[in-house]
């Protein structure tokens, strides 16, 4: 009984002593392959800009290579293609519609604007779901919410600095006037504004 009991112990103590590990190793994990697919985003971004890709065969090649990684992932852990609760499956039909809709106007967006200024529309999309949330499920907006938000918002044009807000035109004064002054766009630039 004895010898059961310290195995069990032992199996405890490991037990225990991984999980922190295990946290720490699942955080880290999921930055890295956050940081990877950012840099990943952009570069597509700017090959698709640079060397006029049309957009819809970038969407098909990724929709082909999906399906099939996916199915693979799918028919490894058994599980099914949908939910088997209708609810479930309408909200997860509906979350795939819409992502899918989100994924082809943030790409078609590139094409008709610099890249800079879509990826600083793209972005700062974290802030619209932070007000959404706070007003459609309740979710509180704290102080370190709304000071993240803002520092989003500031870092997100600073370093892309977008044309439609930072011009490099001065004014008569010498001082830069970003949004005193008009820059001239095409029809096209403002429907990438509106894709992203």
């Amino acid at each position: 009984e004895n010898e059961e009991e310290l195995n069990n112990n032992a199996d405890n103590i490991s037990e225990d002593s991984v999980t922190p590990w295990c946290n720490y190793k699942s955080i880290l994990i999921g930055v890295v392959l956050s940081m990877i697919s950012g840099a990943l985003f952009t570069a597509n971004n700017f090959v698709i800009n640079q060397f006029d890709v049309v957009v819809s065969d970038a969407v098909l090649v990724r929709c082909v290579i999906q399906i099939i990684i996916f199915t693979f992932i799918i028919l490894y852990s058994g599980d099914t293609i949908l939910p088997e609760n209708k609810k479930k499956k309408l909200f997860t039909v509906s979350q795939g519609v819409v992502g899918a809709i989100s994924f082809i106007t943030s790409l078609a967006s590139v094409s008709f604007m610099p890249v800079p200024d879509a990826l600083c529309i793209i972005f700062a999309c974290p802030v619209v779901t932070m007000v959404l949330s706070a007003a459609m499920l309740g979710d509180r907006l704290n102080s370190v919410k709304c000071f993240s938000r803002t520092m989003l918002l500031i870092g997100v044009a600073l370093v892309f600095q977008p044309a439609f807000l930072f011009s490099n035109q001065l004014s008569s004064e010498g001082s830069v006037s970003f949004l005193l002054t008009a820059t001239s766009h095409d029809g096209l630039y403002y429907v990438g504004v509106g894709l992203a």
